[in-house]
């Protein structure tokens, strides 16, 4: 009887309306459907929530819940739904392998609708997905990559060119983990690096495609240090805040880098160890790298960089 009642009495705007409520005190999950059985109650409901009139109420309720389900018909599916609205793609948790490759497949041809994409990734480097990528919503973007890079990798990635992921919009950047993305970003806010490994040339080039940067947080990273190519400064004429917590040598050479207003408040720390204690105390090897070497050519050593755990 409440449900004939609500048939005839609640609107589609009401039930919509009801929807976004449901949608913050019960969002789905990759096991739970959560407000989505919202859409099993009754055929008046459905047809609410799926009708084509509310779908300026219900679109965004859509695109924040597109990749919830490792499926890669749900995905399609709920990205449908969304219509014209921007995806957000966000997990808290770090995804499992499957969820991991439907999303690898089912957003590679959506990319440019992403604007927020947060992953914890399980196996897969999501870097190399966005590489050369032109992304006209992004907004936010968080990676955490957990593939650690071997040595020769980093040598060869803290020189390596490669086309930017360009984001004209985006304002917030973190990477925790593995290697760098290059990002094209004009309109860059925040950004935060944390346990990247690279070099204080790469980081620079980097800042350098971010004019706009109010905040720059880097944290624990395996660096290479003098491996500057160019005296040319990077100017940060917004930048409010600076934090490096990274060993002494690779603090100096980001900073004598950059150009930036004096009232900047600048936090500097010693990157720590496994054990606890600050990595300027712990032991500092030098990269000698051996490979690719002429006929007679002696192995180059090159400046030291600190050393994570593994």
């Amino acid at each position: 009887m409440i449900g004939v009642v609500w048939k005839a009495e609640l609107d589609p705007h009401i039930l919509c309306h009801m929807a976004e409520i449901a949608a913050d005190a019960y969002p789905p999950t990759p096991y739970d459907l959560g407000w989505l059985r919202l859409t099993h109650i009754s055929h008046s409901w459905r047809a609410a929530l799926l009708s084509p009139d509310m779908r300026p109420i219900m679109a965004s309720l859509w695109a924040r819940v597109c990749c919830t389900f490792p499926s890669e018909d749900a995905v399609a599916t709920l990205s449908d739904r969304a219509g014209q609205e921007a995806l957000i793609v966000s997990h808290s948790a770090r995804l499992s392998k499957d969820h991991e490759n439907v999303l690898i497949h089912a957003l590679a041809s959506r990319l440019a609708s992403v604007r927020v994409l947060s992953i914890p990734a399980h196996s897969y480097n999501w870097s190399s997905l966005l590489t050369s990528k032109y992304l006209p919503q992004l907004d936010q973007l968080f990676l955490e990559d957990p593939i650690p890079i071997s040595s020769e990798t980093l040598y060869e990635e803290s020189f390596a060119l490669e086309e930017p992921l360009v984001a004209p919009k985006l304002k917030s950047l973190h990477l925790r983990g593995g290697r760098l993305l290059s990002v094209d970003a004009p309109s860059l806010v925040t950004m935060i690096l944390t346990n990247i490994r690279t070099s204080t040339h790469r980081i620079l080039d980097l800042v350098r495609w971010c004019p706009r940067l109010q905040s720059l947080d880097i944290d624990s990273g395996t660096m290479l240090s003098g491996t500057r190519h160019s005296e040319a400064h990077v100017y940060l004429p917004d930048l409010k805040t600076l934090r490096l917590c990274l060993h002494e040598s690779v603090r100096r050479e980001l900073m004598a880098g950059m150009v930036y207003p004096q009232d900047v408040q600048v936090e500097e720390a010693d990157e720590v160890g496994i054990d606890g204690a600050p990595l300027t105390r712990a032991l500092v090897l030098p990269l000698v790298m051996m490979n690719h070497l002429a006929p007679g050519e002696e192995p180059v050593e090159l400046p030291p960089y600190s050393v994570l755990p593994p």
